[in-house]
């Protein structure tokens, strides 16, 4: 059984908008404060599950980029 449920693509946009965030928060582009931790950790988060290729909330509405055909949230179809 294997964990991963993010495609190729979804894995490349979570780790360059997840980068993006990160150097938002850490290099001032935003004011100090709050919203500086809220984008870095928000960066940080979507990096991490870029790298791994697995997403939590993913896999709570049993959905799979990687394999859209195994993903359980779509509709069923109608003819």
């Amino acid at each position: 059984m294997t964990l991963l449920n993010e495609g190729g693509w979804d894995r490349a946009v979570r780790v360059i908008f997840g980068a993006g965030l990160v150097y938002a928060g850490w290099s001032g582009v935003v004011s100090a404060g709050w919203p500086s931790w809220v984008l870095t950790i928000a960066g940080g988060m979507l990096l991490v599950t870029g790298f791994v290729g697995w997403c939590p909330a993913y896999t709570l509405i049993r959905f799979d980029s990687k394999r859209p055909e195994a993903s359980k949230c779509r509709r069923p179809k109608t003819e």
